[in-house]
């Protein structure tokens, strides 16, 4: 087991690593599972370094559950999204608004509705934005010592998080991340995660990682 371990953590640091390792993640799988329900996130990572690689996560959530959260998201909540900006109340409304009128490309403007349906989903549920997402040096408001993933947006002029591009796909690794390493849903965000993933990813009968803080 060390040593497929050892294989693994080599390949994560190529150039261009074999994300498949079909043959050893077969012989890994009841391992990792029981690994994760016992351990902490830092030693999850530390113990399998392939986490690292966002394809790895995505790889990974598709081994389990079948689901490919990525286009999960991309078909299921773009359908969703013109709703969600037609009935949001967050203070960032407007200001996506703006962004999504102003793009005379069709294509383009229901790429925009999405990323903006994503930042707009806490605020939808009437829960805490903070605990999704959060612009570089402008941090949102949310409860103290509340360790949970989140987005990180950089590059963002003036803290516009529409600036940050792959917000949909990065929401997609932020699921995986919760899905796979068995962290519970923070009571601020549980509303918002429950839906995406019994609504969005349609993944109500999947069985999760047993969950700890």
């Amino acid at each position: 087991m060390r040593e497929h371990l050892r294989a693994i953590k080599e390949e994560t640091e190529m150039l261009r690593p074999n994300v498949e390792l079909k043959e050893r993640r077969a012989l890994m799988k009841i391992y990792q599972r029981n690994f994760v329900s016992n351990h902490s996130t830092e030693e999850i990572i530390s113990e399998f370094p392939c986490f690292r690689l966002a394809k790895m996560l995505l790889w990974d959530m598709r081994d389990h559950t079948i689901v490919d959260v990525d286009q999960h998201i991309i078909s299921q909540l773009s359908l969703m999204a013109p709703k969600v900006l037609q009935v949001s109340q967050s203070p960032l409304m407007e200001k996506f608004r703006c962004v999504v009128d102003d793009c005379e490309d069709d294509r383009l403007t229901k790429g925009l509705q999405l990323e903006a349906a994503v930042l707009l989903l806490p605020a939808l549920f009437k829960e805490l934005p903070g605990l999704l997402f959060e612009v570089e040096g402008h941090a949102q408001t949310c409860p103290p010592d509340t360790p949970t993933p989140k987005m990180v947006l950089k590059g963002c002029r003036e803290g516009h998080p529409m600036q940050y591009d792959h917000i949909s796909m990065t929401l997609g690794l932020i699921l995986c991340i919760y899905f796979l390493f068995g962290i519970q849903y923070p009571k601020g965000l549980k509303k918002t995660l429950t839906f995406l993933e019994c609504v969005v990813l349609k993944m109500k009968d999947a069985a999760r990682t047993s969950c700890h803080n």
